[in-house]
């Protein structure tokens, strides 16, 4: 969004995993606050996939919905979760040092026999990420000198060092 001053800040993960087969993930209802201005989009991502993305409204509650119809709605048959990220745009207005954070209220999925259930347990709620919309750069002045001692030790120590110019 071109009116926004910060992109893609993670306000929130999650990990869904289907141990009968594959699944697909149908709705996230999730609810955002903020110490100051609420973000304006939210993002749902599955690893670098974007899955869907809502305007959030003043209560900060977001129903992303017909995720099954989406790419990266799928949740593969595996030990191993796959990791939910939902990720906020902030706008030009935001308030320097606001922390805001994003709970999922609830997953709903269709499992790999068809029938549509509703994920186990509790709300997950994330922590504050704080926003900051002025801070330091910092910038090397040269390229460092670097040296190394015993690079091709098999057992003892090799040792780096760096020689930044001022």
């Amino acid at each position: 969004n071109g009116n926004d001053v910060l992109s893609g800040v993670t306000l929130a993960q999650f990990n869904l995993k289907s141990s009968t087969g594959e699944s697909k993930l149908l709705t996230v209802n999730a609810s955002t606050t903020a110490s100051g201005t609420l973000p304006t989009t939210l993002y749902l991502y599955n690893g670098s996939t974007l899955v869907d993305s809502k305007t959030v409204p003043s209560n900060g509650s977001v129903q992303f919905t017909n995720l099954d119809t989406r790419s990266g709605s799928t949740i593969p048959q595996s030990d191993t979760p796959t990791t939910f990220t939902i990720k906020a745009d902030f706008p030009a207005n935001t308030v320097n040092s606001t922390y805001a954070s994003t709970t999922i209220q609830s997953v709903a999925y269709q499992t790999p026999a068809g029938n549509t259930a509703t994920a186990n347990g509790s709300a997950v709620t994330n922590a504050n990420q704080y926003v900051y919309t002025k801070a330091a750069v910092i910038k090397l002045a040269g390229t460092p000198t670097i040296s190394v001692s015993n690079p091709a030790v098999s057992t003892g120590t090799t040792t780096m060092t760096a020689v930044f110019p001022l």
